[in-house]
């Protein structure tokens, strides 16, 4: 049997296996297989990805003296957690996720996504600290629903657009969101989960961030020491976003 590892792409190409501390660029394509990962950016956001899920860089702009800039990421299927950094809490309509039903404005919050079989549930949750901001989501159609108490849910297709808000209760959370949610809590400066519930005997496969550099643990990699691992010389402009925290396989 084969087992499919995440994988990283550069404009369609596949580069490489995906190690913790690997390097990850704007315009990059992650495709986590029967793996997974999680990436902690440059302004300290933090993004985990489950099994067969695939998440595109579109684009960072970070400035990290002013601690402002502009995120957009595409997730095309899988369950993902994301957690808010500097450019999400300094300007609410900094941070866009992309995804096939619609785009969700993140406005300095943790979320989770799920889409599966033509079908996408968006979920709002509190941060470690109990902080509950807002998301801002627009379907295919224009219509737009604002998520702004802990736990609110909605679902959409492509077909339909967005259905009716409900509510998930604290177990339910964790139960559909769980492995992507204990990365989170393990990954760069984001202190504590507070809907993890994995066995302790799940929680030990992840890579200490004092072994990379980033802000969130140490002298940050310099782009000029990052740039080698890509497969084609004219790519190399390609800005540095972020770094793998930790990959499972």
């Amino acid at each position: 049997m084969t087992v499919q590892l995440p994988l990283l792409e550069q404009y369609g190409t596949t580069i490489a296996l995906i190690n913790a501390g690997d390097p990850i660029y704007e315009g990059d394509t992650v495709k986590t297989g029967e793996g997974s990962v999680s990436i902690v950016f440059q302004d300290q956001s933090i993004f985990a990805l489950d099994s067969n899920g695939s998440v595109v860089m579109d684009e960072m702009v970070y400035d990290p003296n002013e601690q402002t800039g502009s995120m957009n990421l595409f997730v095309a299927e899988g369950i993902a957690t994301y957690v808010s950094g500097f450019i999400a809490k300094t300007d609410p309509n900094a941070m866009t996720l992309n995804t096939p039903v619609g785009t969700i404005g993140i406005r300095g919050t943790q979320l989770g996504v799920k889409i599966f079989e033509g079908e996408t549930t968006f979920t709002l949750m509190a941060e470690a600290d109990g902080t509950v901001g807002e998301l801002v989501i627009t379907d295919l159609f224009g219509n737009v629903v604002v998520l702004n108490q802990e736990g609110q849910t909605v679902e959409a297709t492509a077909a339909n657009g967005l259905g009716e808000i409900t509510t998930l209760s604290f177990e339910e959370i964790g139960e559909i969101f769980d492995l992507p949610l204990d990365y989170l809590s393990r990954s760069g400066s984001y202190n504590g989960n507070p809907y993890d519930n994995l066995p302790e005997s799940n929680q030990d496969n992840g890579s200490d961030l004092s072994d990379f550099g980033t802000e969130a643990g140490g002298e940050q990699v310099g782009f000029e020491e990052s740039v080698g691992r890509l497969a084609e010389p004219s790519l190399d402009a390609s800005p540095l976003v972020g770094w793998f925290y930790f990959s499972t396989n």
